[in-house]
């Protein structure tokens, strides 16, 4: 009907109940449809070593990153850290004593990287990669034979300020 208004009759205290049971079911909905969501990784991280290590032997570690943020970026600061696998852990293999990890000196901060892309360290312009060494001790090593060495990164980003983004602008795609 036009022109028409909608009177609901009731109590206050009645209209406030039902006002409330709404209200409460939408929020438990938003929370119950928010939990569905599954989280994803703005900044993943990817890579390694590629040789076996022994002794006395490091390698560079040019991992590669993807920024799937909506905007560029600022890596101020990248750690790494390394865990090894429990069974040569109990055989003796040592994390602290055994393997050495050289950080990005501070020198290469900050790192900027373009929004929604992929680069290498060295694509990004990092000219000394972070490095990782088994280091030879004077005692018997064996316990690490075969070891799986896991990399942790511990990663400090922010967005880019505009007098970055002009200097990201300057460089070549990427």
């Amino acid at each position: 009907m036009p022109g028409s208004t909608l009177r609901i009759r009731g109590r206050p205290s009645v209209l406030l109940a039902v006002a409330l049971a709404i209200g409460l079911s939408y929020g438990v909905f938003a929370a119950v449809h928010g939990f569905k969501k599954r989280y994803r990784e703005e900044l993943v991280i990817a890579g390694g070593i590629s040789v076996p290590l022994y002794p006395g032997a490091s390698q560079a570690v040019n991992l590669r990153l993807t920024n799937r943020y909506g905007f560029d970026i600022a890596l101020m600061q990248f750690e790494i850290g390394l865990t090894l696998d429990t069974r040569h852990r109990v055989a003796g293999c040592s994390p602290r004593q055994d393997f050495r990890l050289v950080q990005i000196p501070g020198g290469n901060y900050p790192v900027l990287m373009r929004a929604r892309s992929s680069a290498t360290l060295t694509q990004l312009g990092v000219r000394q990669l972070p490095r990782l060494k088994m280091v030879d001790r004077d005692v018997d090593q064996s316990a690490c034979r075969g070891t799986t060495v896991k990399l942790r990164y511990r990663v400090l980003v922010r967005k880019l300020r505009a007098r970055e983004r002009s200097i990201l602008r300057r460089r070549a795609p990427g």
